[in-house]
């Protein structure tokens, strides 16, 4: 899943996590020489990829903003 923010571009991912999968956000800003971020998803051993990067896209969904300054802000109004 990717999702379009003002100042960002987040996607969602998977990757192998001891003997399960971690789901992942990633999110960067949207200029030429800018760092990727990574946020993991809370419980990150899932016993398979599509499971992991499917609860990534639910908590990808959740966010409601990342702010120019990288601040994420979920629907709730938890900021990170």
């Amino acid at each position: 899943m990717i999702k379009e923010f003002s100042h960002y571009t987040a996607w969602t991912d998977a990757m192998k996590y001891e003997s399960g999968y971690a789901g992942l956000i990633g999110y960067q800003r949207k200029s030429f020489d800018s760092v990727a971020h990574m946020l993991w998803v809370i419980a990150p051993n899932f016993a398979s990829e599509a499971d992991a990067e499917d609860s990534a896209d639910r908590m990808l969904e959740q966010i409601q903003d990342i702010t120019r300054f990288g601040k994420v802000i979920y629907n709730d109004g938890v900021m990170l």
